[in-house]
């Protein structure tokens, strides 16, 4: 847990010192993410769910990135649980500090989560690791970005989340309930450029249990990402809503 806690506080501490250097060119910008996210309880140990996130630059005006997932999970013990699974996202051009070209990406990711309960304070630490198959693409005679060979990408991502329900003293039907976390993105391995840190989320917001198969969440997210040049950067203010919907019980 402490170790937990001071990667969250060096991870603030390097993404303020970028801010202060005067050679970083920094982008301010409004985005929006829908988070739809079905789960079905395969039986006591093993549980499937699928996720469709639709990420939006300038509000809603325009794609900045889609989403889509299937993970299968599996309890290990009460508190700690494994889980595996594949995304696949589409990648727009968007914002002040534009991509050259629209890009998908193939990702497969494996991840630990546990949880631990402090009075009615839930803590849950998820740590993944990720194997990421970018489309690339290079300009041809024609001056046409066109596919070549996918880069290949590996990168950790640890997350810390708080919750604390506001109206009852635990996560039950009805239970309106606060939320903070902060994740952090750490590449490594080949073809890593000028930074490790790639990205920090912070993220704020209250959610609401309404029954056992229904639960809403809405907050805001500050997503900064370190561009690989490790001179250009985002800080997107992030509008988040999300709907979680249970299959069974």
């Amino acid at each position: 847990m402490r170790i937990s806690l001071l990667s969250i506080c060096l991870a603030f501490l390097h993404f303020g010192a970028q801010d202060l250097q005067a050679q970083k060119i920094i982008s301010q910008q409004s985005h929006s993410w829908s988070l739809l996210n079905i789960k079905y309880k395969v039986n006591d140990l093993w549980q499937v769910q699928g996720s469709f996130d639709w990420r939006r630059e300038a509000m809603y005006a325009h794609w900045q990135q889609s989403l889509s997932r299937i993970e299968l999970d599996r309890k290990l013990r009460k508190d700690i649980s494994f889980g595996f699974g594949y995304d696949w996202l589409q990648n727009f051009r968007y914002g002040d500090q534009a991509l050259h070209y629209n890009f998908d990406e193939n990702r497969l990711f494996q991840q630990l989560t546990t949880s631990q309960q402090f009075g009615r304070f839930n803590v849950k630490s998820t740590y993944r690791l990720e194997q990421r198959f970018l489309e690339h693409k290079e300009l041809d005679n024609e001056g046409v970005y066109t596919p070549t060979k996918d880069l290949f990408r590996q990168r950790l991502r640890y997350a810390l989340a708080l919750t604390y329900p506001i109206n009852k003293k635990e996560m039950s039907i009805g239970t309106l309930y606060a939320k903070v976390s902060n994740q952090v993105f750490i590449g490594f391995g080949k073809g890593i450029a000028k930074n490790n840190i790639e990205q920090n989320w912070f993220d704020a917001g209250l959610g609401y249990r309404l029954n056992e198969r229904l639960e809403f969440y809405g907050g805001y997210l500050n997503q900064y990402i370190i561009k690989t040049d490790a001179v250009h950067i985002e800080r997107n203010h992030t509008l988040r809503l999300a709907v979680f919907v249970s299959l069974n019980k």
